[in-house]
């Protein structure tokens, strides 16, 4: 008998009953993504191993575009995974309710806030590491040789990410968090998705990111709007880099980071003050840090080889 995932039921109307994954299902999901797109990174690895002329493909977009390839898929594959062995309508977990004009001027607000008034928290954080001999890997890009290229770059690596990450993080993860303490499970998704990554030179950002995320979410319950900002993020990120958008100038640093703080509380403060969803049946949020445990577990243990990796003697 084909095992089924655990669900729970919700009074979406008066006399109807709408099954949503419980926090069990969303903290097993996470533990699941984590092993297959870990299967997958070995498989590669193996992959690699075996052919006579890796030094050389490793150089190539191909191998580029498959090595970020590949966490997006395990997510897709996870996201499938739980779609079929639950009982959860797709839809149950989507969250697309529709959203006002404001909520997309302030969520454009917050992601600029991000981009712009919260750079340093990376800058800061690296520093620290570097004082401990830390220093971060240069991140892998495809050549910038044609406009095809660019715009491939920004399937694989800015969009396929955006869309997977916020269907798991935020569409699953928060469809069996929702009736939890807010701040909890906001903090929560944060660290999943920080973790997740395996980046220590992003952590800090990743992580505010992570939680701001969950937050409009849980707030607007409109996943549509969390995947258009992670993709717009993801766009600037690599377009900044594609076009070799020069740095802004050290006597501009202050200013912009602070004009970027101050539009980042002020909408983030739109999200907070609104009435939040009706609070549903809650459930104990320990299951779901319990079964998310041993891939956040697994993730650290990455971050840790990661930043060992780091290290200069």
């Amino acid at each position: 008998m084909k095992p089924q995932l655990s669900a729970q039921t919700i009074s979406s109307a008066p006399g109807v009953e709408s099954p949503r994954l419980t926090p069990k299902t969303s903290g097993t999901a996470f533990t699941v993504a984590v092993f297959v797109t870990l299967v997958a990174s070995l498989v590669l690895s193996i992959v690699l191993s075996s052919l006579n002329n890796a030094e050389a493909f490793i150089q190539t977009n191909a191998y580029v575009f498959l090595a970020y390839l590949l966490p997006p898929l395990g997510l897709f594959v996870t996201i499938l995974l739980v779609w079929k062995s639950s009982r959860v309508p797709f839809s149950n977990f989507l969250s697309v309710k529709k959203s006002g004009f404001a909520s997309y001027c302030f969520a454009f607000g917050v992601l600029f806030g991000l981009l712009f008034g919260f750079g340093w928290l990376n800058t800061l954080f690296l520093q620290l590491l570097g004082e401990i001999g830390y220093q971060p890997p240069q991140s892998a890009m495809p050549h910038r040789d044609s406009f095809p290229t660019y715009l491939l770059a920004l399937l694989i690596i800015a969009c396929l990410p955006a869309l997977g990450e916020e269907l798991l993080f935020r569409g699953i993860m928060i469809s069996g968090l929702k009736g939890e303490s807010l701040w909890k499970s906001v903090l929560l998704c944060g660290i999943c998705f920080s973790v997740f990554h395996q980046n220590p030179a992003q952590t800090p950002y990743q992580l505010l990111c992570g939680a701001v995320f969950a937050l409009i979410l849980f707030q607007t319950e409109n996943l549509l709007l969390t995947i258009l900002m992670h993709f717009l993020n993801n766009f600037w990120i690599l377009t900044a880099q594609y076009a070799n958008v020069p740095a802004i100038p050290t006597q501009w640093e202050l200013a912009v980071a602070a004009l970027g703080m101050v539009v980042f509380f002020l909408s983030i403060g739109y999200f907070c003050t609104r009435p939040a969803p009706q609070k549903r049946q809650s459930q104990s949020i320990k299951s779901f840090a319990l079964c998310a445990l041993p891939g956040i577990i697994v993730c650290l243990v990455l971050w840790v080889y990661n930043f060992m990796g780091g290290l200069v003697s």
